[in-house]
């Protein structure tokens, strides 16, 4: 329940689907080990991603799905993380595509 605000302003403010929004965060904040106290975090970064460059939540929570663990335990953060999805979209690969492209890069 304390998420909710942070979700419902990334909803807005990214022109995100709600329940796309809440996926995408619920699923970062267990890759990254986050806690619920970090769901502005989360969701601020995610934003800014979203808005700044052609991957959506969607996109991005796709690509959590493979790299975020990986990148968690290479020592990326989950801003760096976010904005090279972002970064790899912009360029053509997005969602899971994009969270394998990462993934085989940092497991190199």
């Amino acid at each position: 329940i304390e998420a909710m605000p942070a979700i419902l302003d990334a909803a807005k403010a990214s022109g995100e689907d709600f329940n796309t929004v809440m996926n995408a965060t619920t699923n970062i904040l267990q890759q990254f080990g986050l806690s619920t106290q970090d769901t502005e975090r989360v969701t601020n970064s995610l934003t800014f991603v979203a808005n700044k460059t052609a991957a959506g939540f969607a996109d991005m929570g796709a690509a959590m799905e493979y790299v975020g663990p990986v990148a968690k335990n290479v020592g990326m953060d989950l801003e760096e993380t976010a904005a090279t999805v972002g970064l790899l979209s912009n360029n053509g690969i997005a969602g899971e595509k994009a969270g394998t492209a990462l993934r085989g890069a940092l497991t190199r």
